[in-house]
């Protein structure tokens, strides 16, 4: 008879979720849950992957990366040049323009590269050091994981605190047909401030205690590290 009991109020509970914005929300959240695991899956093993290109071809990704955006500047401002100088368009003049523009820029970056040459290859040292870390820590990006889900819950207690609040609001009727104004009051208004004052001070804790544990992490690998072995 008990489980009958439970058995019933859980149907009951089914039925009064269905009805409600918030419990539709909360039943498609449920039924997408394959989808979500799917997603985060793929965001470790992309996140893994990127970090073990890093770790071995930072150089290559730098450089490669610097020649593209050469080449889209350069090669894309010289082909408005040309496109520009040998139209008979009335417009031919804007080609021209963006294509000397696009040029000017591209040898301005040159330039930067250049003249910061020892710069860029310190900023490589570190992006290959900084990715060995993390490859010889794969843990660690659980950190970043765990700080999105948590976030995410907050930010869902949040909304949904705020619109209980709403709820508790009296509406009269606006000047249109479907329009409802909203009649607040002290008490609640203060309990909305009172909430998002804990909704900023929950996530700021939140994101202070992710990077406390990253920088833990890396001074606990650097100090332990020496010419045999990695920390």
């Amino acid at each position: 008879m008990k489980d009958v009991t439970i058995l019933a109020n859980t149907s009951a509970l089914k039925v009064q979720l269905r009805e409600t914005g918030f419990g539709k929300l909360l039943l498609s959240i449920a039924y997408a849950w394959a989808t979500f695991l799917v997603i985060i899956i793929f965001g470790i093993a992309l996140s893994i992957g990127f970090l073990w290109l890093l770790a071995n071809f930072a150089r290559c990704m730098t450089y490669t990366a610097i020649g593209l955006v050469l080449t889209l500047l350069l090669g894309g401002g010289a082909i408005l040049l040309i496109m520009g100088l040998t139209s008979k368009k009335p417009d031919a003049g804007g080609n021209v323009g963006a294509g000397i523009g696009c040029i000017i820029v591209g040898l301005f970056v040159v330039l930067q590269v250049w003249c910061y040459r020892k710069s860029l290859e310190v900023a490589i040292a570190v992006i290959d050091a900084t990715a060995d870390f993390f490859i010889a820590t794969k843990r660690i990006i659980a950190v970043g994981l765990m700080y999105f889900m948590i976030t995410m819950f907050v930010i869902f207690c949040f909304v949904a605190s705020e619109m209980a609040l709403l709820g508790l609001h009296d509406f009269k009727k606006g000047f249109g047909p479907q329009d409802k104004v909203t009649m607040f009051n002290t008490s609640t208004l203060v309990l909305n401030l009172f909430i998002a004052c804990c909704y900023v001070w929950i996530i700021t804790f939140i994101d202070h205690i992710s990077k406390y544990i990253c920088m833990v992490s890396a001074c606990t690998y650097y100090f332990d590290s020496n010419a045999e072995r990695d920390g």
